[in-house]
């Protein structure tokens, strides 16, 4: 009986501490912008004169992080990275880019990984950029013409989802703004490319266990008004990666079991005196 006493033992040190559940998240989204063309009125603007007097490109990018279970910090680790190109070549964030012109590309990559063991553990990767035009067109009454910007975008990502254990989740989101300010008027016109309505966008894994790759990609143009002298577009692409697992205690069953055990080696020891 006290080999049986032992076996329970070392199952409930092996329940406490064998090898941990954790939850996966990853996303690897990339998105090119292409500058197709700058309007005046309908017409495409021919003159450099008239526009991209002031088109220099900054920018930068971040990380936030979110540890919480239950009032007190969740438990595991976060990942990521981000860079943004202009036609190819890799920018320095403390450096920008050089002048936009009409052709130009603008890639934004972005990869972030959450990995939960307990509790919600989560990542927003940032990356967005900068960049400004002055308006030096001429409608004849001493006011300026409307620029049209006029971008093509195209988006493609691969994402991995992993629950150790059914119960847990795992979940993933990208994001993309554009916004224009208009510094004459001080109005910004913003447009989300990638509500959390549209198809794709979200991706997770709940209350499952096992993993899945969901990807894909998607492409779209739009275009931004600068009615005054002076203005400035900002892109902002958050990449999130979100995983929880819960707290996973040693099940009721094994302690009745091992009670029952307990009450046989009582048993026993009674009989042999």
């Amino acid at each position: 009986m006290k080999n049986y006493l032992q076996l329970f033992l070392m199952a409930c040190l092996a329940t406490a501490g064998g090898v941990q559940a954790s939850s996966i998240s990853i996303i690897n989204p990339t998105i090119t912008f292409t500058l197709t063309d700058i309007q005046v009125g309908g017409q495409s603007a021919v003159e450099f004169g008239d526009y991209e007097g002031d088109s220099q490109v900054d920018v930068g990018s971040g990380f936030i992080e979110y540890f919480e279970f239950g009032g007190t910090l969740g438990i595991g680790s976060t990942s990521g990275s981000g860079s943004f190109s202009q036609n190819g070549g890799v920018l320095d964030p403390n450096i920008g880019g050089g002048f936009l012109e009409v052709g130009d590309t603008l890639t934004i990559a972005l990869n972030s990984q959450a990995t939960a063991n307990t509790g919600l553990v989560a990542r927003d990767q940032l990356g967005g950029a900068t960049f400004g035009y002055l308006n030096f067109t001429d409608d004849g009454f001493g006011n300026t013409d409307t620029l049209s910007f006029l971008f093509d975008y195209s988006l493609s990502y691969t994402t991995s989802l992993t629950n150790d254990v059914a119960g847990d989740q795992a979940f993933v989101r990208f994001e993309t703004t554009v916004g224009l300010t208009d510094d004459d008027s001080g109005i910004t016109t913003t447009l989300d490319l990638f509500p959390e309505s549209a198809p794709g966008q979200i991706s997770e894994l709940s209350n499952a266990a096992g993993t899945i790759m969901p990807g894909g990609t998607t492409s779209g143009s739009f275009s931004l008004d600068l009615a005054g002298s002076i203005g400035y577009f900002d892109i902002d692409a958050n990449a999130r990666t979100s995983s929880f697992v819960n707290a996973v205690p040693v099940p009721a069953a094994v302690w009745l079991f091992g009670s029952g055990l307990i009450g046989l080696v009582g048993l026993a020891r009674r009989k042999t005196v």
